[in-house]
């Protein structure tokens, strides 16, 4: 939509890349992101009062410190700026990574850990983006700027690399409760199904 129509722009911002999401095109994935999580919600859920579960099935340590050094970039503008808000949004998008490559074919999910693992290493970023800072020491900015060069490059398998790390990312994020109310989303009370005599309390 251009500003000449007299409607509100979701163009980015002076100094925004194009490639963050706006609020917007947030709901529009986040419909597509909710759809198996809210066929779930009905179905009849026993509480022993503590998720016996690891909070981790599939990322190592350090696939879930790349998800969460890269995440307050893909997901700029859309996360809260206070600290534990931003912690509680960013181990929401570190899960959602790892409930998405747990449905992943063994193949799918191994072709990824190589990306996350080329990425992580030294002289994988240096080659992939020109970086040699770790991603969780680097300032915002070299980041952005850093996957912008992975957006932009001639070569496909590096644009083939930014594109697989903001659906993870975004998804992974976008398919989380917490980024329900931001989203403007309410899913509403959940369905209890009425308890049976003969089931165990």
């Amino acid at each position: 939509m251009n500003a000449s129509d007299g409607n509100q722009t979701d163009d980015p911002p002076p100094g925004r890349p194009g490639w963050r999401l706006t609020r917007r095109q947030a709901l529009a994935l986040a419909l597509l992101a909710l759809a198996p999580l809210l066929a779930t919600r009905c179905t009849p859920r026993r509480h022993t009062g503590r998720d016996t579960r690891p909070e981790l099935s599939v990322l190592t340590p350090d696939e879930a410190g790349l998800i969460r050094a890269l995440a307050p970039v893909f997901l700029d503008g859309l996360l809260p700026p206070e600290p534990a808000l931003l912690e509680t949004h960013l181990k929401a998008a570190v899960r959602g990574v790892d409930r998405l490559l747990n449905g992943f074919s063994p193949a799918y999910r191994a072709e990824v850990r190589q990306m996350f693992t080329l990425m992580n290493s030294s002289p994988g970023r240096l080659v992939l983006t020109g970086q040699w800072t770790p991603w969780d020491q680097a300032p915002r900015e070299e980041a952005w700027q850093s996957l912008d060069r992975l957006r932009t490059s001639n070569i496909e398998l590096k644009r083939r690399i930014f594109q697989g790390l903001h659906q993870l990312i975004t998804g992974g994020w976008l398919g989380s409760e917490e980024a329900w109310p931001l989203l403007g989303y309410d899913p509403g009370p959940q369905i209890a199904r009425p308890s049976r005599p003969w089931e165990t309390p």
